[in-house]
């Protein structure tokens, strides 16, 4: 265990001042470091515009204009940042309305800081898989809620956890869409309930 100053989390967004036609390549880096003197968690951050779609380096496709990441460390156990550990995240954008007049503006915020209720079960059904029965769902979604918590303070630690989890497994995941898919299929028991859930010729749970 570190003593000393309380880690920090320091952050910044970079984005080109212009982008041109046909915008292959352009990129917001986000840039991050711990300059305090004990570990903290890796953080959760949202990166928005309101004229981009994003995606990782990684990705296919283009999303949304809300992206999450988690900024992990590039070293060690990924959901720690460790004194003076710094890193960076190239995320690719692509502007949705393109012409003269039409401008993108971003933003970047830490979420997480503070304890900020979670209405999951507004949610539900976004995070229900496609092939999932209800009944499969209802037992996974109960116990996603419990794993992750009711608040974002609860969620960026349990993420942060999973991250370090899956780096210790040679996998770096930043995307929180990602960590939160696999606190799904933990939930599920690793795809368990659903074959609990099946109906077979003698009821649900038995074999074809």
């Amino acid at each position: 265990m570190n003593h000393g100053k309380a880690g920090t989390f320091s952050y910044n967004l970079v984005v080109p001042n212009v982008g041109r036609p046909p915008f292959r390549g352009v990129s917001a880096v986000i840039e991050y470091s711990n300059t305090g003197e004990t570990d903290i968690p890796a953080q959760f951050l949202t990166l928005m515009s309101d004229n981009a779609k994003f995606r990782l380096t990684t990705d296919e496709g283009f999303e949304n204009d809300i992206f999450e990441v988690m900024a992990i460390s590039s070293d060690g156990p990924a959901g720690i940042l460790a004194p003076g550990a710094h890193g960076r995240i190239e995320v690719l954008y692509e502007p949705i309305r393109v012409g003269p007049h039409f401008y993108s503006h971003f933003d970047l915020f830490p979420v997480g800081s503070t304890n900020d209720l979670l209405d999951w079960d507004a949610q539900s059904q976004t995070l229900r898989p496609v092939r999932m029965g209800a009944d499969a769902w209802a037992g996974t979604f109960a116990n996603f809620k419990t794993q992750v918590g009711t608040n974002t303070a609860s969620l960026r630690d349990v993420l942060a956890a999973d991250a370090t989890h899956l780096s210790l497994l040679g996998q770096r995941v930043a995307k929180v869409d990602t960590l939160i898919h696999y606190e799904l299929l933990k939930a599920s028991d690793y795809g368990n309930i659903t074959d609990r859930n099946a109906l077979g010729i003698y009821g649900r749970g038995s074999a074809g």
